[in-house]
């Protein structure tokens, strides 16, 4: 799967949990105060999903995988929750 973290739907440094919770250190912050993102690193990435499940804003603009955005009704059918 490919992850990206759509920029403008990020909280950037407000948040930054999907990089703390990386298990690959994949995930790194970009910019600084309101213009702050955090960024995936596609090649350090191994697809675990623990990011989306974290993300803070329900990666519901956020978080995209494989080109789709994943809104919060679609991730509790994806882990049963």
């Amino acid at each position: 799967h490919e992850f990206y973290i759509d920029a403008k739907g990020c909280l950037g440094e407000v948040c930054t949990r999907c990089a703390r919770v990386c298990p690959e250190n994949a995930i790194h912050l970009r910019g600084s105060g309101a213009d702050s993102f955090c960024e995936i690193d596609q090649t350090a990435c191994k697809g675990c999903f623990i990011c989306w499940v974290e993300c803070s804003r329900k990666a519901a603009d956020c978080i995209v995988i494989d080109g789709k955005v994943f809104v919060s009704e679609l991730r509790a059918a994806h882990f049963g929750q």
